[in-house]
């Protein structure tokens, strides 16, 4: 602590604040007095100011402030005040404050930190010699907090007594608190019966394993009325509910809306869940509402098939791969050029993802079980559809199965 004499004139009943927090003295001066006092000011390295309130009650309400230099006295326990820093999302104030056991005791010493409405927020022994940096929130209240430090000793009985003086007095204002969240529900999306609900996986979410031990399970239910009872999930979208990842990690769906599934109206919820071997998530839930607007017109282009490009083998995953408008649905279709008596598997339908890619797989059988050197040709192609408009067939490609 540092020592300052001041002296104190005037009239009525005066109180002496330090930084106009802190009680130091209380005088009743009379009439055109005067007093001299002892004052004790942290010495924690920063400015500091009495403020003298006299309280109105033999005269008129007045204050008068003076600075104080810094003190340069050491002590046996510092606390600096190192700043401050704002957290992101809940706009909570993450103060800093160093603490320095200075070793003029050898005994270990507690710094104890206090903001008034909050009690105490840190409570730390420190041997001798040693530092620490010392973290504490502040709320998002707006509100201009006063930080106050001290030093405990440790008594004979197991407690600790403290300080008379703060070692540290500083005044931090917090952040003003975020804005409400959002109600999901109540911002819940509009669209018309016949439009496409493109589902995808949120910007900048860690990306799923490609490998096919992660997906996605996508699921959807009428929202209930208040009273009703809560319909059960079923499976959705144009993977019927498991949707694998794009080779970025990424993932997306669409929902075909129609007037007889989706009337004007209705209200609905989706549930999105990761799988990662079996093992699920936690669910994500989003909505969206039918209404009657016009159904935009989209720019939908007519898809390519891009790969595969060489021969495939029976009974394997082969995968098909392509672009097309990103939300939009692409379905295939299968020709086997080889007269074979059974027809080819055809791909199951997919989505375009956000960066205009798609892909779906499919497992080729041999016409005749007992033959795996038959040889089977396939022409593969897709349209694209988005919002009840339709792309024609692209181009064919070629695939080419052979046996062992």
């Amino acid at each position: 602590m540092g020592s300052f004499n001041v002296k104190v004139s005037g009239s009525g009943n005066v109180t002496i604040l330090v930084d106009g927090f802190y009680s130091a003295w209380t005088l009743n001066l009379g009439t055109n007095g005067s007093s001299n006092i002892t004052v004790q000011v942290p010495n924690d390295g920063m400015d500091h100011r009495l403020v003298a309130v006299d309280d109105g009650t033999q005269g008129a309400v007045s204050t008068a402030e003076l600075q104080l230099p810094r003190t340069s006295c050491t002590g046996a326990l510092l606390l600096r005040y190192l700043g401050s820093a704002t957290h992101p999302v809940t706009k909570e104030t993450h103060v800093k404050i160093k603490a320095s056991h200075t070793g003029i005791h050898q005994e270990p010493l507690a710094a104890g930190i206090s903001v008034p409405g909050l009690g105490t927020v840190l409570f730390e022994t420190l041997n001798a010699k040693e530092e620490r940096v010392l973290t504490f929130k502040l709320p998002a209240d707006g509100v201009e907090h006063h930080i106050d430090g001290t030093h405990y000793r440790s008594t004979p009985g197991g407690g600790f007594t403290g300080s008379r003086y703060p070692h540290l007095s500083v005044t931090v204002r917090s952040n003003q608190p975020p804005p409400p969240a959002e109600d999901p529900i109540a911002s819940a999306p509009y669209f018309s019966p016949g439009e496409t609900v493109f589902v995808r996986s949120a910007p900048g979410s860690t990306p799923m394993a490609t490998d096919g031990s992660e997906w996605v399970l996508l699921e959807i239910r009428k929202r209930p009325e208040s009273g009703q009872p809560v319909p059960p999930w079923k499976l959705t979208g144009t993977e019927k509910g498991f949707v694998l990842p794009s080779q970025d990690g990424s993932w997306s769906s669409s929902i075909q809306t129609n007037s007889a599934t989706f009337p004007v109206g209705s209200k609905w919820d989706l549930r999105t869940r990761r799988f990662r071997e079996f093992r699920s998530s936690n669910e994500s839930l989003q909505y969206f509402n039918m209404g009657s607007a016009p159904i935009p017109k989209p720019q939908l282009d007519r898809p390519y098939i891009l790969a595969p490009l060489t021969n495939q083998s029976y009974d394997t995953w082969v995968t098909l791969a392509g672009t097309g408008t990103p939300g939009s649905i692409i379905e295939f279709s299968a020709t086997d050029k080889t007269a074979a008596p059974s027809p080819p598997q055809v791909p199951p339908p997919t989505t375009v993802g956000s960066d205009g890619m798609w892909s779906s797989r499919i497992t080729e059988h041999p016409v005749d079980p007992n033959n795996y050197y038959e040889y089977r040709h396939v022409v593969y192609r897709a349209r694209a559809s988005l919002n009840g408009e339709a792309t024609a067939w692209s181009d064919g490609l070629s695939v080419n199965y052979i046996g062992r």
